[in-house]
């Protein structure tokens, strides 16, 4: 384990988002549609994100298929407009750890920190966010991330 796991209080965050589910193979293609819709309706706006964009990542369900919310955080909340929800997330303790690799890699990220999580006497508390920080120059399977994943998590009583 070479993440640094480390507890971070966040407050609300208001987002404009995408939802829907994905199959495995096809939650690239899902996130990518959803944040270029998410963008083009905040410049039709004169707006821009407030900080790097996130996945919600909820549970798979029969057949594979993951439920998935692309967000973009804004300044304030938005109306919404068709299938983009405008919503104020909730804020709260989050486990966090930065991953930077091969997206194919990262599950052993997540193992750990919910493994460190638990270890900690925390439980986990919702779904788990996956935060694109960066993406480093690459073609196809050799293209490397830095991705901060989030779970919100409660002390164990």
């Amino acid at each position: 384990m070479n993440e640094t796991m480390l507890i971070k209080e966040l407050p609300p965050q208001p987002v404009v988002s995408i939802s829907g589910q994905a199959r495995r193979h096809a939650v690239e293609e899902f996130t990518d549609e959803a944040l270029c819709r998410l963008i083009q309706y905040l410049a039709d706006k004169g707006l821009y994100p407030s900080s790097p964009p996130f996945v919600l990542c909820g549970e798979s369900s029969a057949g594979e298929r993951i439920a998935l919310e692309v967000c973009v955080p804004t300044d304030s909340v938005l109306l919404d407009d068709g299938d983009i929800n405008a919503e104020e997330l909730p804020g709260g303790q989050f486990a966090s750890a930065v991953y930077i690799g091969k997206k194919d890699n990262i599950v052993e990220t997540y193992i750990d920190l919910v493994t460190w999580t638990l270890m900690s006497g925390y439980r986990l508390a919702g779904p788990r966010r996956e935060v694109k920080l960066a993406s480093f120059a690459g073609a196809g399977e050799d293209t490397e991330f830095m991705t901060e994943v989030l779970f919100p998590i409660k002390k164990v009583a």
